[in-house]
């Protein structure tokens, strides 16, 4: 299945849909959905073949900062049944490599994730955030977490 062959060439297909509601001048919320065919190999952003998310944020108005945000928001993600055989049957991805053999079964479960952020305006056109994130699965597999992860960034735009 995702054993590539350099005489054919790789297409991965897929469907999203993204939308955004404000609910006040200062409260908006957003869905994400999405679904990939699972039939080739991830190279970037994440190892998924469907997922869904919803989440909310929150302009900092309210404090006086007003190109801060803070936000919530939930994911699931999930594997087709073609990258769980895949897997299991000692296949490697790019992001996942769980080195099952025929003597051992991994318990694939969805990848669910919560999450907290809080971007700051640090000056014109440079945010820093802070993101809380508490996975559960991760990587997919029921034995592994939950985990815990804190992080921070930095975006600026030229």
């Amino acid at each position: 299945m995702m054993t590539p062959n350099p005489k054919i060439k790789q297409i991965k297909t897929g469907v999203g849909i993204h939308g955004e509601q404000a609910l006040t001048h200062d409260l908006g919320v957003y869905a994400r959905l999405f679904k990939s065919d699972g039939q080739t190999e991830t190279m970037s952003f994440t190892e998924a073949d469907q997922s869904v998310s919803i989440g909310m944020g929150l302009n900092g108005n309210r404090w006086q900062r007003p190109k801060d945000t803070v936000g919530i928001s939930v994911m699931q993600n999930g594997l087709s049944n073609q990258r769980k055989g895949y897997l299991q049957a000692g296949g490697i991805s790019y992001f996942i490599g769980d080195y099952a053999s025929s003597a051992q079964t991994i318990s694939y479960s969805p990848e669910r994730i919560g999450e907290i952020y809080y971007n700051a305006n640090v000056i014109k056109n440079v945010l820093a955030g802070l993101n809380f994130q508490h996975i559960i699965n991760p990587a997919y597999n029921s034995a592994r977490g939950p985990v815990n992860i804190v992080s921070f960034r930095i975006h600026a735009e030229f």
